[in-house]
């Protein structure tokens, strides 16, 4: 049965992409992450990237956040796709508030920022 679920989640994931609107992306920026770590909480999920060893933002920045107030099919499709990413280790691409931290309970301004969108590339 584990492996069932497993299986449909890889699934999931490599079918599913994260739609957000352009007024979103446009505020944000964007980074390949190799998923560390996918967290889910009472009140936020977040995603632990590993570092890459030529950005330094990457080591500082470590840890993307989102609410659990936003809509169930982004919260639910960003936890597949990074469940995903994890199983299959491919990079994901992420999309963040470089200057937000404060709107995600949880996130700290000295390593986290707030997830925005995800897509598996």
């Amino acid at each position: 049965m584990h492996s069932m679920v497993k299986g449909l989640v890889v699934s999931s994931a490599a079918m599913f992409a994260v739609i957000v609107p352009s007024s979103a992306q446009a505020q944000s920026q964007s980074r390949l992450c190799d998923v560390d770590q996918v967290g889910v909480f009472e009140n936020r999920i977040h995603i632990k990237c590993v570092p890459i060893a030529d950005k330094a933002y990457t080591k500082d920045i470590p840890y993307y956040a989102m609410r659990i107030d936003k809509p169930k099919a982004v919260v639910d499709g960003i936890i597949a796709l990074a469940v995903g990413a994890k199983q299959t280790r491919k990079p994901l691409r992420i999309w963040f508030d470089f200057g937000d931290y404060k709107s995600v309970p949880g996130c700290q301004g000295n390593d986290c920022r707030r997830l925005v969108a995800a897509a598996l590339e």
